[in-house]
């Protein structure tokens, strides 16, 4: 398989390759050669000969069924795996050769479950973002608070800057750890399934707030379930299917029913909404 970039003019797909277009962004910020994973006693690899290349200033997307080695793919960007030498290129550099602070400097990781058995506040658990920041017996800084108190402004958690974790709902808690996030001031913020467990206007929120992240300049790669939200607000879809890329490219010519059902086993259909992009129509289960 062809290593894929957005930037490409076809689209990098196991099956064929299509027409794509060219973008406005900036070079790799984060680039996978030949990944593969095998977990202890597992049959088979979670993920197998993977590369691909994301640019920086984008919003992309993680999509595939359950098992296909999403959150294992975006664990080794994060190096919460270890990966193997020469197979994970952060900034253009081996991700070997930074620290898990000098990553946490770069990626602001907002995970799949975070635990909350915790009676921080809200600003306390967004300075924590701060943290890499921080030499070990320094002070918080004025700088440190201006930075959190841009986060919740930027997540809209200001008005809750003083309540416990445990008293906000769970839309409001995702938006403060993504505040967290991003008062490590990342490059790239790399999220897991975050609007997991959240009604639809909270899901909405989280998308429109990731959206204009990406205007800002932060990276955003992000694992999704949802095909109608991907193709929405996605510049570029990394279709994962049994640890390999399947397809990859612009979310309008990656998510069309002939590799729906590749992936997923299932029939769909794309309808004109009257947007930029189309929705997708999946049969009743």
């Amino acid at each position: 398989m062809k290593k894929s970039t957005v930037n490409k003019k076809t689209v990098s797909c196991g099956m064929q390759a299509l027409p794509s277009y060219e973008t406005s962004i900036g070079a790799p910020i984060l680039k996978a050669e030949h990944i593969s994973w095998t977990f202890d006693n597992s049959q088979g690899k979670v993920l197998d000969d993977l590369s691909c290349s994301i640019d920086s200033g984008t919003f992309t997307t993680i999509l595939g069924p359950n098992g296909s080695g999403k959150t294992t793919f975006l664990k080794t960007f994060l190096r919460m795996l270890p990966p193997e030498k020469n197979t994970i290129f952060l900034t253009g550099k081996d991700v070997l050769e930074f620290n898990q602070r000098d990553i946490a400097r770069i990626i602001g990781a907002v995970p799949q479950n975070t635990a909350t058995n915790y009676t921080y506040t809200v600003e306390e658990m967004i300075m924590m973002g701060r943290y890499p920041h921080i030499n070990r017996f320094s002070a918080i800084s004025s700088h440190d608070r201006k930075l959190v108190y841009q986060a919740m402004q930027k997540t809209e958690t200001l008005h809750l800057r003083d309540h416990g974790i445990h008293e906000i709902s769970g839309g409001e808690l995702q938006r403060v750890i993504i505040g967290r996030a991003l008062a490590q001031e990342p490059r790239i913020l790399a999220l897991d399934e975050p609007t997991n467990h959240l009604d639809p206007r909270h899901q909405i929120a989280i998308l429109q707030l990731l959206r204009q992240l990406v205007k800002e300049g932060i990276s955003v790669i992000c694992v999704l379930h949802d095909l109608n939200s991907a193709m929405q607000y996605s510049d570029q879809i990394i279709l994962l299917d049994k640890g390999r890329i399947a397809c990859s490219g612009p979310p309008e010519e990656v998510l069309i029913p002939r590799y729906i059902k590749s992936v997923y086993h299932i029939e769909s259909q794309l309808i004109d909404i009257g947007k930029e992009r189309p929705y997708i129509i999946l049969p009743e289960m």
